[in-house]
């Protein structure tokens, strides 16, 4: 009896130490296939991450690029605009000695008028004194 009891322990302990090494040998399996797991997981990460780069890198030079455009489109408008407005200033310097010189013109034309009416009145004088010389004589 005690040695088919000890036999019995005996084959307690294959059984413990065989089911103890399928156990181990799982655990082993699932730790390989974990690390497996992990260093894709990594390299997808680094992936990833370098592809993120790249199209943050993308990113950053299209709106360099835009930001360039618009500065370049903006900078173009202030200076049609400058252009614009030194057309304009000289267009308003020519239309003002356009306008003083009729001014001028006109300053003159009054001034002939004026001597022309004086001419006129001496012009009237001297006809009256020749008809009262004119009556005088005759």
């Amino acid at each position: 009896a005690a040695t088919d009891e000890k036999e019995h322990l005996l084959d307690k302990v294959k059984e413990l130490e065989e089911s103890s090494q399928e156990r181990e040998s799982d655990l082993q399996t699932t730790v390989d296939k974990l690390r497996s797991e992990l260093h894709d997981c990594k390299k997808q990460l680094e992936l990833e991450t370098q592809q993120m780069s790249v199209t943050l890198s993308e990113i950053e030079k299209k709106s360099e690029d835009k930001f360039r455009t618009m500065h370049e489109t903006f900078a173009a408008s202030v200076h049609e605009k400058e252009d614009f407005i030194a057309k304009l200033q000289t267009e308003i310097e020519q239309k003002q000695d356009s306008i003083d010189t009729l001014r001028a013109a006109t300053d003159e034309k009054e001034r002939l008028i004026h001597q022309i009416s004086l001419l006129a009145v001496d012009l009237g004088n001297v006809v009256d004194e020749k008809e009262k010389l004119v009556e005088e004589f005759t």
